[in-house]
This record gives C-alpha cells, structure tokens and sequence, in this order.
C-alpha cells in the first residue's frame, strides 16, 4: 500500500463523523502568527513547511467546527496547542499532511499519524 492510497481511504470509516479532518496531498502556502513564527524561526525549510501545512489545515479543521482561532501555538512537547473545548492531531509525511479535530465534550482525545508505507522486516506478523 502507498500512501497515495491513503488520502483515498474514507475518514469517516476510521474516525467519528463528528471529528473534522483536513487533509493536503503537498505542501500548502500559508499565514503564522507570531508565535507560530517563532515556533518555527530555526527549523530547516522542509520542517517549516510541514508546519505551516499543518497549521493551515487545523485551521480549515477549526473554521468547519464553527471556531475561529488565530493562533495555534506549540506546547513544549511540540504538540498543537488547541482552543479550549478542542481536541485535535496533526500528521505529516511523505506525500501526505492531515489534521483531525473534534470537541471535547464529545471526544476525549483525537490521534492520527502518518508513516509511509514499507513491508515489514521477515518474522513479523502481519
């Protein structure tokens, strides 16, 4: 399996109706805040790219629940800091960039994550 053929599985088999995901096939050009800005000042220009991918897609996420939110900044784990009521993942790899988002009163957490697809080493089951 690739990971093209994940942008083409159906969310709603994999995750509540009422959690929210964007998803981008690359890379998207996109506006930071400044301590999104600031989150990201050091990083190589793919890890930036990523980010600013992530934090347009959560924001697409947040607008389709209703909330506008300007900022999204970085907790010191390096996860999404979401609006309060929020819960919320971003994922990204090769070929594929996502956000799910959901609320809290309806969902204790929300975890996505992408990894490319390999065949596994010989003498694991699969």
């Amino acid at each position: 399996m690739s990971v093209q053929l994940l942008t083409r599985i159906p969310w709603e088999v994999l995750l509540p109706g009422s959690v929210v995901v964007t998803i981008a096939d690359h890379d998207v050009d996109g506006d930071l805040t400044d301590d999104e800005r600031d989150a990201v000042a050091t990083a190589l220009p793919g890890r930036r790219a990523e980010f600013v991918t992530g934090r347009a897609l959560a924001r697409q996420a947040l607008a389709a629940l209703g909330i506008r939110r300007g900022s999204i900044p970085v907790a010191r784990s390096g996860a999404p800091v979401w609006p309060p009521g929020v819960v919320g993942s971003i994922t990204h790899c090769v070929g594929l960039r996502a956000c799910a988002v959901g609320r809290r009163d309806e969902h204790a957490g929300i975890g996505i994550d992408a990894t490319p697809a390999r065949p596994l080493p010989g003498g694991v089951l699969a």
